[in-house]
């Protein structure tokens, strides 16, 4: 991984400072297991093969990027109140999240045991080669040609070395705007009255269409990240009472409401392309009430 980061900070009165920070990173040379015509495989890094393939296509290889830019406020703690906040303009774009992706309620599908489908097309489309009978090598168009296309039908833009189109896209965590927000007050009594705020733009998905070989929504059809969640709203409020005993001991007295407004947002949705697509898998926590007691001593 290559990264690059610039940041700028300054105090502008006591405790209280603001930073601006740019982000720039890429990591490249995935691995991933290549098929160069269905009956030979290999476990390869991608960005490696492209120049050795002679193929210039900046999105050839496996890679993620992420660009970001911060700007930050934070006000330290001096007995009475402190303030950390924080807006945040990002993209993340890549083949591959780095973590399971399978289907919608699916049992198998890309990991780091089993590689994933990202590369599984025939990279040729129509080179003349078109031996037969089915599971020998041949290019594209002599799978179809011969009423083998399903093998392949659906790979088509899954992202081969001349194509990522399908693959190369917003990954499941990039959310173009985040806002937090988080500062406490403590009154002279003791008293300390905090909130946590959060603004999400709203996370990317997309729609997993079928792929008959594998029995499963295995592509993406339509892109990766071809879609976003709508914004959502996280609110958490706290109060909590200190009562002193002694120099060195008391009792605090305190109660956290998590999702105070109990808000309801869908946070993901289904993917898979049938009559449940689109439809809420979940929504935010419900509104929770703790009440706790802490003993200093």
């Amino acid at each position: 991984m290559d990264k690059l980061t610039v940041a700028f900070e300054r105090e502008l009165f006591p405790l209280f400072a603001v930073s601006v920070r740019g982000i720039i990173s890429k990591t490249a040379n995935l691995p991933e297991d290549q098929d160069y015509d269905y009956a030979t495989w290999h476990i390869v890094n991608p960005d490696i093969k492209c120049d050795e393939l002679g193929i210039d296509d900046p999105h050839c290889g496996k890679h993620r990027d992420y660009k970001a830019l911060e700007i930050t406020a934070n006000k330290k703690f001096d007995d009475r109140w402190q303030l950390l906040s924080s807006y945040t303009l990002s993209e993340s774009k890549g083949h591959a999240p780095g973590q399971f992706e399978k289907s919608t309620g699916g049992d198998f599908g890309s990991d780091g045991n089993n590689v994933g489908v990202y590369l599984d097309d025939i990279n040729e489309y129509d080179t003349g080669n078109c031996p037969q009978p089915f599971g020998f090598a041949g290019d594209r168009k002599c799978w179809f040609d011969n009423n083998y296309g399903w093998v392949v039908d659906g790979f088509n833009g899954l992202g081969t070395l001349t194509d990522s189109a399908g693959w190369y896209g917003y990954l499941p965590y990039q959310s173009f705007n985040d806002i937090k927000i988080n500062g406490s007050y403590t009154l002279p009594e003791g008293t300390t009255f905090a909130v946590v705020y959060e603004f999400d733009s709203g996370h990317a998905w997309q729609k997993r269409t079928w792929v008959d070989l594998y029995g499963d929504y295995s592509a993406l059809g339509e892109g990766r990240g071809s879609r976003f969640m709508p914004p959502v709203n996280y609110i958490d409020v706290r109060a909590a009472h200190e009562f002193k005993m002694t120099d060195d001991r008391s009792l605090e007295l305190s109660v956290d409401v998590f999702n105070l407004p109990d808000l309801k947002q869908a946070v993901s949705y289904y993917e898979n392309d049938n009559e449940n697509f689109g439809l809420t898998l979940y929504r935010q926590s419900p509104r929770e009430v703790h009440a706790g007691l802490k003993y200093r001593y």
